[in-house]
């Protein structure tokens, strides 16, 4: 899962989109403010697009197939393929969402000793940064969830 991840790192972030290369070409790019941003290239994916790509769900598919099936609401909302666990439990490979209003984020959980904290994780961070594997601090309205069958 995470060889998926890392073969994302430094594409654009693409609001509604799911997808990245094999070659480290076409990455993109996107500018201005999303949802109304705009995007240039082939490739690139949201938060949402990218945790389901990386989590290969509904069903697996080729990273260059743009798919996005699933939306934070639908993380934070639904158990169609992960179930929730608590912070204090979450483990490599689980994803920390949240969705308040409307407006909400996914992060895949890589690392860290405190959830609660500062974490490593592979995110579509935004439109400036794109795809990145960073450490981060996650609020407190994130939950986490774990992929079923992994």
């Amino acid at each position: 899962m995470f060889t998926l991840a890392r073969s994302a790192v430094g594409y654009s972030y693409y609001w509604g989109h799911g997808s990245w290369g094999t070659d480290g070409r076409d990455r993109g790019s996107c500018s201005g403010s999303c949802p109304s941003c705009t995007h240039t290239g082939r490739y690139g994916a949201d938060c949402s697009g990218f945790v389901a790509k990386v989590w290969q769900i509904p069903s697996p598919s080729p990273v260059t197939t743009d798919r996005h099936p699933y939306s934070t609401y639908n993380f934070v909302n639904s158990t169609t393929h992960w179930s929730r666990v608590a912070r204090t439990a979450v483990r490599p490979g689980d994803a920390l969402t949240y969705n308040t209003n409307g407006a909400g984020h996914i992060v895949l959980f890589e690392s860290g000793s405190d959830p609660w904290g500062s974490v490593w994780v592979y995110e579509a961070r935004g439109c400036a940064t794109g795809i990145v594997h960073n450490l981060r601090t996650v609020g407190s309205n994130y939950v986490g969830i774990r992929r079923e069958g992994l």
